[in-house]
């Protein structure tokens, strides 16, 4: 479910209600999905 919302751009703050996590804990999800996503990014050049 944190995938799905980190890939319709749901901002964390938010995210984290739905997910019925802490914010911190939803921020650090996050934060590796984002690190996940340049890593692919830099993969393609």
């Amino acid at each position: 479910m944190a995938v799905k919302l980190f890939i319709l751009e749901v901002p964390a703050h938010k995210s984290h209600k739905e997910l019925d996590l802490a914010y911190n804990t939803t921020h650090k999800i996050y934060t590796k999905l984002k690190f996940l996503r340049e890593m692919e990014k830099s993969k393609l050049r």
